[in-house]
This record gives structure tokens, sequence and C-alpha cells, in this order.
């Protein structure tokens, strides 16, 4: 069996007070919260800039050390 981490009472004082912090809505949040999740690729970026410049200087010898 398997307990919660918290209790309901304390969870429901906790998202009021985000709510309060944010200046928004109790259902504003949780509507936030019933969004789709999402990550870095989701959305547009330049990566593919720095891979072929990666690969181009592999190519020619040029690149000096391992990316992170």
């Amino acid at each position: 069996m398997m307990l919660p981490s918290c209790d309901e009472a304390t969870i429901a004082h906790d998202l009021e007070y985000v709510t309060n912090k944010l200046s928004i809505s109790v259902d504003e949040l949780n509507s936030y919260m019933d969004l789709t999740k999402r990550t870095y690729r989701d959305y547009k970026s330049q990566r593919w800039i720095y891979d072929w410049g990666a690969k181009a200087m592999k190519a020619m010898g040029l690149e000096v050390g391992g990316k992170r």
C-alpha cells in the first residue's frame, strides 16, 4: 500500500497559495496543468545549423573536443 505524499488539504492550500502569487484562478492553473506536455523539440530552433557545422568540422578534422 502506497500512501500519498501530501493530504488533500495541504494540496488545496498549496494550489491556492500558488494561484494567489501568480494572480490567477485555481481553474486557470488547472487548465494549464491539463495542457498537453511539450518539450524543446516541439518548438522551432536552429539546432540543425549546429549539427551541420559539427559534421563539417569533423569531416575536415577541425573538431577539437566532443560535445557535452
